[in-house]
This record gives C-alpha cells, structure tokens and sequence, in this order.
C-alpha cells in the first residue's frame, strides 16, 4: 500500500523547459543545414551559434537554477548509479534526473560544448568560415572539422539513445518524460509543491542575457578573416 497517494509535484522550471525546447530546435536546425541544401551555410553557423548560447546558460543554470536544475543534485556517486541500474531503486525515489539520465545529460552537454566550439574554426572551403577558422593553421583547422562531423555521428547516436529512453519511460515504467517538459510536473508520491514562481523566470532571463553577451563577446574578439585575392 502507497504511504501517499500520487499528486503533481512541479520538478522542472520554466527556463530549464524553454532551454530544452530551444535546443530541440536548434539541433533540427543544425542536422537540415548540414545535410540538405535548403538553407544558406550562414544559417548552420547561427544554429552553432544559439546552441553556444544554450549551453553556456545550462552550464550557468546548472549551479543557479532550481533545485532539480542543478548538477550537484542529479550528479551522483557511481555506487547509486550502480545501484540504480540493477534495479534496486524505485523511480519516485529521484523526481528530476534519475541516476542514469543525470549522467547522460551531462555527457550530452559536453558533447554540445565540442561541437559548438570546433564549429568556430571550420570552413566549407568556398565562402563561409568560422570566425576563429584563420586563427589556426589549415592542418588544426582540418583536425577540428574532422572531430567537428565525428561528434556530430556521436550527437545523433546520444540523441536516439535519448528518444529510445524517453519511449522506453512512457511504455514501459509508464513515465510521461515529454509531459512532464512541458508542464514542468510529474505525478509523484510526494507532497504537491507551488509552482517555482516568478523568481527563476527573472533569474533565468537574466543567465539567457549574460549567455547570449558571452557569446556575441566571443564571437566579436574573433581575429579577422584571412582574405586572399
């Protein structure tokens, strides 16, 4: 018999929902302008660029944000994740990330934050370049275009495994993972908290803005192009 009965419990914030949406959408920006020529190059460059933008907030929002938002609650000791993966643990216990999808995330940001940063120094050998593509030489240059397409195999690789994760929770463990970004709650045996307020949207904003200066800082420090005649 259930101590309580299951109710909903707000586990995600709003700016950490929007990041997620936004990142969606940039990573289906980036995948069309990279494979199908529909787009001018400058646009896959722009996608590099917000995505840059998105993980700098992450990485911002990760020791500001709520609760649930922050590494240091979701990122736990391989003895736990052990423990979790054999099944000795229940679900309700973690509310946020489990064990598992705490370390998944942070795995597929760094492997966001190598794909934004290489994507700085590649060219498409015609028109457009990366704005740090003539600070190095042509052989770095190449090394970072070439772990610049490796690490976009093993995005996509971390994504499928990451929709396979979210199918596997709604069918199977009965998890809505997709409602549950989108409202922000989750039907927990727990005891019904407030929505997180107008506090972190305020809060959230303010990381979006540093993020995006830090970003258009980076980008305008960028060396002048090399332009051969």
């Amino acid at each position: 018999m259930d101590p309580m009965p299951k109710s909903e419990t707000t586990v995600w914030d709003t700016p950490l929902r929007v990041f997620h949406w936004l990142l969606v959408l940039s990573l289906l920006g980036s995948w069309i302008t990279s494979q199908y020529d529909v787009f001018q190059t400058t646009a896959h460059f722009y996608f590099g660029y917000l995505t840059l933008t998105l993980i700098i907030f992450r990485l911002m929002w990760g020791i500001f944000g709520s609760h649930n938002s922050r590494f240091i609650t979701f990122l736990r000791r391989p003895k736990v994740l052990i423990r979790y993966l054999r099944g000795l643990d229940s679900l309700d216990n973690y509310p946020g990330h489990n064990p598992l999808g705490g370390w998944a995330t942070v795995i597929l940001l760094l492997l966001l934050l190598v794909q934004a940063i290489t994507g700085l120094f590649i060219s498409d050998d015609i028109i457009h370049d990366g704005p740090y593509h003539s600070s190095v030489s042509n052989r770095t240059a190449d090394l970072l275009a070439s772990v610049h397409y490796l690490n976009f195999d093993l995005l996509l690789i971390a994504c499928g495994m990451h929709i396979f994760a979210v199918i596997l929770y709604q069918f199977i463990f009965g998890k809505d993972l997709i409602l549950a970004m989108l409202t922000g709650k989750k039907r927990l045996h727990m005891p019904p908290k407030k929505d997180l307020g107008k506090r972190h949207i305020q809060q959230g904003m303010l990381c979006f803005i540093i993020a995006s200066l830090a970003t258009t800082l980076l980008i305008g420090l960028a060396p002048e192009p090399n332009v051969d005649f």
